[in-house]
Protein backbone atom coordinates (compact mmCIF):
# COMPACT_ATOMS: atom_id res chain seq x y z
CA UNK A 1 0.00 0.00 0.00
CA UNK A 2 1.10 3.71 -0.94
CA UNK A 3 1.81 5.99 1.67
CA UNK A 4 -0.84 9.10 1.48
CA UNK A 5 1.07 12.32 0.38
CA UNK A 6 0.13 13.97 3.22
CA UNK A 7 -0.36 13.28 6.75
CA UNK A 8 -3.51 12.13 7.55
CA UNK A 9 -4.24 14.67 10.08
CA UNK A 10 -5.19 18.32 9.55
CA UNK A 11 -2.73 21.32 9.75
CA UNK A 12 -4.07 24.91 10.57
CA UNK A 13 -2.10 27.77 9.70
CA UNK A 14 -1.58 30.40 12.05
CA UNK A 15 -2.04 33.99 10.37
CA UNK A 16 1.47 34.60 10.13
CA UNK A 17 1.99 31.34 8.43
CA UNK A 18 -0.78 31.83 6.00
CA UNK A 19 0.38 35.58 5.21
CA UNK A 20 3.66 33.55 4.29
CA UNK A 21 2.28 30.77 2.14
CA UNK A 22 0.36 33.77 0.18
CA UNK A 23 3.50 36.04 -0.51
CA UNK A 24 5.17 32.61 -1.24
CA UNK A 25 2.88 31.85 -3.77
CA UNK A 26 2.96 35.73 -5.54
CA UNK A 27 6.88 35.86 -5.49
CA UNK A 28 7.01 32.56 -7.51
CA UNK A 29 4.78 33.90 -9.88
CA UNK A 30 1.52 33.67 -9.06
CA UNK A 31 -0.73 37.03 -9.16
CA UNK A 32 -2.16 38.11 -6.24
CA UNK A 33 -5.35 39.04 -7.72
CA UNK A 34 -5.40 35.38 -9.50
CA UNK A 35 -5.64 33.87 -5.44
CA UNK A 36 -8.36 36.59 -5.07
CA UNK A 37 -9.73 35.11 -7.89
CA UNK A 38 -9.15 31.42 -6.71
CA UNK A 39 -10.78 31.97 -3.44
CA UNK A 40 -14.26 33.29 -4.32
CA UNK A 41 -14.65 30.87 -7.42
CA UNK A 42 -14.01 28.20 -4.48
CA UNK A 43 -16.22 30.01 -2.28
CA UNK A 44 -19.25 30.19 -5.05
CA UNK A 45 -18.52 26.66 -5.51
CA UNK A 46 -18.79 25.40 -2.34
CA UNK A 47 -21.92 27.19 -1.83
CA UNK A 48 -23.47 26.18 -5.09
CA UNK A 49 -23.21 22.55 -4.18
CA UNK A 50 -24.30 22.63 -1.35
CA UNK A 51 -27.59 24.73 -1.61
CA UNK A 52 -29.91 25.98 -4.28
CA UNK A 53 -30.88 29.37 -5.42
CA UNK A 54 -31.61 31.98 -3.16
CA UNK A 55 -31.68 35.78 -1.92
CA UNK A 56 -28.30 35.79 -1.36
CA UNK A 57 -26.39 38.99 1.20
CA UNK A 58 -22.45 39.32 0.52
CA UNK A 59 -21.33 40.94 3.69
CA UNK A 60 -18.23 42.55 2.40
CA UNK A 61 -15.43 44.53 4.51
CA UNK A 62 -12.53 47.05 3.97
CA UNK A 63 -9.92 44.32 3.20
CA UNK A 64 -8.80 41.27 0.95
CA UNK A 65 -11.84 39.35 2.85
CA UNK A 66 -14.10 42.36 1.06
CA UNK A 67 -12.56 41.37 -2.00
CA UNK A 68 -13.42 38.03 -1.82
CA UNK A 69 -16.56 38.71 -1.54
CA UNK A 70 -16.97 40.79 -4.38
CA UNK A 71 -15.14 37.26 -6.33
CA UNK A 72 -18.14 35.28 -4.81
CA UNK A 73 -20.73 37.46 -5.33
CA UNK A 74 -20.38 37.71 -9.42
CA UNK A 75 -19.33 33.83 -9.66
CA UNK A 76 -23.15 33.39 -7.46
CA UNK A 77 -24.50 36.31 -9.57
CA UNK A 78 -23.36 34.83 -12.96
CA UNK A 79 -24.86 31.63 -11.83
CA UNK A 80 -27.95 32.77 -12.14
CA UNK A 81 -28.53 33.52 -8.28
CA UNK A 82 -29.99 36.93 -6.86
CA UNK A 83 -27.39 38.23 -4.89
CA UNK A 84 -27.25 41.85 -2.56
CA UNK A 85 -23.99 42.99 -1.64
CA UNK A 86 -23.09 45.28 1.65
CA UNK A 87 -19.73 46.81 1.72
CA UNK A 88 -18.25 48.08 5.44
CA UNK A 89 -17.13 51.26 4.18
CA UNK A 90 -16.82 52.78 0.79
CA UNK A 91 -15.54 51.03 -2.33
CA UNK A 92 -13.61 54.17 -3.07
CA UNK A 93 -11.58 53.78 -0.21
CA UNK A 94 -10.58 50.09 -0.88
CA UNK A 95 -6.82 49.11 -2.41
CA UNK A 96 -5.65 46.48 -4.49
CA UNK A 97 -7.10 43.33 -5.25
CA UNK A 98 -10.43 43.97 -3.40
CA UNK A 99 -10.41 47.97 -5.00
CA UNK A 100 -10.17 45.87 -8.79
CA UNK A 101 -12.83 43.23 -7.50
CA UNK A 102 -15.46 45.98 -6.50
CA UNK A 103 -14.80 47.63 -9.77
CA UNK A 104 -16.17 44.48 -11.46
CA UNK A 105 -19.22 44.18 -9.80
CA UNK A 106 -21.72 46.08 -11.54
CA UNK A 107 -24.62 46.24 -9.56
CA UNK A 108 -24.97 48.32 -6.73
CA UNK A 109 -23.47 48.14 -3.43
CA UNK A 110 -25.15 49.46 -0.50
CA UNK A 111 -23.16 50.08 3.15
CA UNK A 112 -23.71 47.37 5.57
CA UNK A 113 -26.79 47.21 7.53
CA UNK A 114 -28.68 44.59 9.77
CA UNK A 115 -31.71 45.28 7.94
CA UNK A 116 -30.00 43.77 5.12
CA UNK A 117 -29.72 40.63 6.38
CA UNK A 118 -33.36 39.83 7.40
CA UNK A 119 -33.87 40.00 3.56
CA UNK A 120 -31.72 37.66 2.59
CA UNK A 121 -31.71 33.49 2.90
CA UNK A 122 -28.18 33.06 2.40
CA UNK A 123 -25.49 35.42 4.19
CA UNK A 124 -21.32 35.20 3.17
CA UNK A 125 -19.31 37.00 6.01
CA UNK A 126 -16.47 38.10 4.24
CA UNK A 127 -16.15 40.95 6.31
CA UNK A 128 -13.14 40.48 8.06
CA UNK A 129 -10.98 37.54 7.60
CA UNK A 130 -8.06 35.25 9.95
CA UNK A 131 -5.65 38.97 10.83
CA UNK A 132 -8.70 40.34 13.19
CA UNK A 133 -7.25 40.77 16.11
CA UNK A 134 -10.08 43.16 18.21
CA UNK A 135 -13.81 42.74 18.92
CA UNK A 136 -16.48 43.53 16.20
CA UNK A 137 -18.29 46.96 17.17
CA UNK A 138 -20.80 49.19 15.66
CA UNK A 139 -23.08 48.31 12.56
CA UNK A 140 -20.68 45.24 11.34
CA UNK A 141 -21.66 43.02 14.64
CA UNK A 142 -25.46 44.66 14.15
CA UNK A 143 -25.56 42.90 11.18
CA UNK A 144 -23.67 39.60 12.36
CA UNK A 145 -26.11 39.57 15.30
CA UNK A 146 -28.59 39.75 12.88
CA UNK A 147 -27.78 36.65 10.68
CA UNK A 148 -29.39 34.55 13.64
CA UNK A 149 -30.39 31.02 12.09
CA UNK A 150 -30.12 32.17 8.52
CA UNK A 151 -27.49 29.97 6.89
CA UNK A 152 -24.29 31.63 7.22
CA UNK A 153 -20.97 30.84 4.98
CA UNK A 154 -17.96 32.06 6.13
CA UNK A 155 -15.08 33.12 3.82
CA UNK A 156 -11.70 32.28 5.81
CA UNK A 157 -13.13 31.69 9.30
CA UNK A 158 -16.15 33.31 11.03
CA UNK A 159 -15.98 37.23 11.01
CA UNK A 160 -15.10 37.82 15.29
CA UNK A 161 -12.69 34.60 15.39
CA UNK A 162 -9.44 34.99 16.26
CA UNK A 163 -7.34 33.06 13.61
CA UNK A 164 -4.29 32.11 15.66
CA UNK A 165 -6.15 31.22 19.06
CA UNK A 166 -9.99 30.00 17.76
CA UNK A 167 -11.07 32.53 20.65
CA UNK A 168 -14.30 34.44 19.59
CA UNK A 169 -13.30 37.96 20.08
CA UNK A 170 -16.85 39.48 21.41
CA UNK A 171 -19.15 38.25 19.24
CA UNK A 172 -18.83 36.10 15.44
CA UNK A 173 -22.09 34.74 13.89
CA UNK A 174 -22.79 30.83 13.81
CA UNK A 175 -20.95 30.04 10.40
CA UNK A 176 -22.81 26.68 9.01
CA UNK A 177 -19.65 26.32 6.16
CA UNK A 178 -16.24 27.73 6.31
CA UNK A 179 -14.16 28.04 3.21
CA UNK A 180 -10.86 28.38 3.59
CA UNK A 181 -7.69 28.52 1.40
CA UNK A 182 -4.21 26.98 1.03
Amino acid sequence: MNKPAFPARSVILSVEEMTRTDQAMIVNGVASEELMEWAGHGVASAIIERWTSRPTLVLCGPSKNGGDGFVIARHLRDAGWPVHVALLGSVSKLEGDAKLNADRWSDPVDSVTAADVTDAALVVDALFGSGLSRPIEGVAAEALMAIGDTPCIAVDIPSGVDGNTGAVLGFAAQAELTVTFC
